[in-house]
């Protein structure tokens, strides 16, 4: 995001259904902070305390306004047997379907099979994207990543002259666990 400003989203674990925790103003990353510590992380059990139920009409309906005068609090990070139980039971295959319905913006997809890998600049911004087929063989062309961690890792790869597209397509496609 721009100016310290993150998107972050997290499942509610009594329900199931997807959150995405929202200031009015935009979510400042030192929010998802503790100290030097970054509670809102991939897989960590968090507890925030929302406000208000604040969803689009149609996609994005997993807005939730948060209290901005509590942080965050980490609870535990989930072990790697949890991590792929979890994500199996809110996984989908087809994201046709489930883009069809127009109830929900984000997912978790179950085997998809990546098939190009790419980055671009332009306008000083960064972008990683990534040509999939969905678990029902569905193709998806050009799809931005944001995840920080992509980000993050193909910025190294670049540096380190590496060929970061084949060795995250093989390690991804050779995955027995294959989430995007």
């Amino acid at each position: 995001m721009n100016q310290g400003r993150v998107c972050v989203s997290g499942v509610d674990l009594d329900t199931l259904r997807f959150v995405r925790p929202v200031f009015a103003h935009g979510l400042d990353r030192d929010f998802t902070m503790e100290g030097t510590t970054q509670v809102v992380q991939h897989f960590n059990i968090v507890e925030m305390e929302f406000t208000a139920y604040t969803p689009s009409p149609m996609f994005h309906t997993e807005d939730w306004l948060i209290n901005e005068k509590f942080a965050p609090k980490f609870v535990r990070h989930l072990k790697t047997d949890e991590v792929i139980r979890f994500l199996d039971k809110i996984s989908i295959q087809n994201l046709v379907a489930a883009l069809n319905q127009k109830d929900q913006s984000l997912f978790v997809i179950k085997s998809p099979t990546v098939q190009r890998v790419w980055h671009e600049e332009s306008f000083g911004k960064f972008r990683v994207r990534f040509t999939f087929l969905d678990g029902a063989n569905n193709p998806f062309y050009s799809i931005p990543a944001t995840d920080l961690l992509i980000l993050a890792w193909v910025k190294l790869q670049i540096k380190n002259g590496r060929d970061y597209e084949s060795e995250l397509i093989k390690r991804f496609n050779g995955n027995p666990y294959r989430y995007l």
